[in-house]
């Protein structure tokens, strides 16, 4: 675990914490439960996605629960494309259904506002 003083995450203008660092050489270098970044040196991280393609930059940000995390940017990243279908389906968004279809489909709407008010208040 590290511990990062917040006085590096401090703007004058707003109030999201963040730190950027661009790849520089070998600067940012993601391992297999950790991270090397700049001014930090490796980090343990618990790795959501495998990175793929070059890296760019990364950036270390902190967020209002406490914790941090770790967002890295990356380019030459080959993206499957989905086929076409060349069908046309129109979309209402609504309350109490989240969406219905012109084919007649409807999405469910979960309210997770209301599940996790609770959370949200403390």
């Amino acid at each position: 675990m590290f511990h990062l003083d917040i006085t590096e995450f401090k703007k004058k203008k707003d109030n999201y914490k963040s730190y950027q660092s661009k790849k520089v050489g070998d600067n940012i270098v993601v391992l297999k439960n950790t991270i090397r970044l700049p001014k930090l040196g490796e980090v343990k991280a618990a790795i959501s996605k495998k990175v793929e393609g070059r890296i760019l930059n990364a950036t270390v940000s902190l967020h209002p629960s406490g914790k941090y995390y770790i967002s890295i940017c990356c380019t030459d990243v080959e993206i499957e494309q989905y086929e076409s279908t060349g069908k046309m389906v129109g979309l209402d968004v609504g309350i109490s259904n989240l969406i219905t279809t012109s084919d007649g489909k409807t999405y469910e709407n979960h309210k997770y506002l209301e599940q996790t008010e609770e959370k949200l208040i403390k």
